[in-house]
């Protein structure tokens, strides 16, 4: 018996132990997001200054500073503008958390028309083609699934061959008490030993000049789909293009 006593007293303080770590966590977790949040905001309106100015600069001072000194001021504004580009992602990566946790019933066919129309440049650029069938409608946070549905078509289009027409297949179907989403692309692809890496922040597998981007759109994308209960992620063959998966429960 007191064996049995001191073996549950062990257990008491475990449990005691885990529940304060786990707290700890999560105080740590928010601390963390909040000040990404504050940092972002902070350093996007100087950025912005720094842009505006040498934009300025660049145009009054035309043809009076030598080839050297204009290139200067093109790199500076270059770097400014993607700095600025990254304090955005940023500044959602850390607000998806703090949208309205309201749901409300959305019809997908509708959010994907939506999609559609913001990405219109990129799509007139590219001739990209966006294949849907008929989707469901769901209890969702409307702003988060859109910007869930944003982030995967955009990379489709944007991750390309030279000259190749995007083909974006959008599809779901019934997996038990889930619904399971699919957006597929005839893309580059994805090298298999990416695979489980590419949602981490800033994980880019391409140089600025290749493909432009912050590094934080898949996992913005990771983000959205945890905070609706579900998962996410990716199968592809280098070449010939990737297929993003995520579920969502159907309650």
């Amino acid at each position: 018996m007191p064996k049995m006593a001191k073996h549950s007293g062990s257990a008491v303080r475990t449990k005691a132990g885990s529940d304060q770590l786990v707290q700890e966590l999560l105080i740590a977790n928010e601390e963390l997001e909040q000040f990404a949040h504050v940092a972002a905001h902070d350093l996007r309106d100087p950025m912005r200054t720094i842009a505006s100015f040498t934009s300025l600069l660049s145009k009054e001072y035309a043809g009076k500073l030598d080839e050297t000194g204009q290139s200067y001021i093109d790199i500076i504004h270059s770097a400014a503008v993607k700095m600025e580009a990254v304090l955005v992602d940023m500044l959602e990566y850390a607000n998806v958390v703090q949208l309205t946790d309201e749901n409300k019933q959305v019809d997908v066919n509708q959010v994907i028309r939506q999609v559609v129309e913001v990405l219109q440049p990129a799509i007139a650029a590219t001739g990209a083609v966006i294949h849907s069938q008929t989707l469901p409608k769901l209890l969702v946070n409307p702003v988060r699934f859109a910007r869930l549905m944003q982030n995967l078509i955009s990379n489709a289009i944007k991750y390309q061959r030279a000259g190749n027409v995007p083909q974006i297949h959008v599809t779901v179907s019934e997996q038990g008490k889930h619904w399971l989403f699919s957006v597929a692309d005839n893309g580059i692809g994805i090298e298999a030993a990416y695979l489980q890496t590419i949602f981490d922040p800033f994980k880019r597998l391409h140089s600025q000049q290749e493909y432009q981007g912050s590094g934080l759109g898949l996992a913005i994308c990771r983000k959205i789909v945890a905070t609706m209960n579900g998962q996410i992620w990716a199968e592809s063959i280098p070449g010939k293009g990737s297929v993003f998966y995520f579920t969502l429960p159907k309650k």
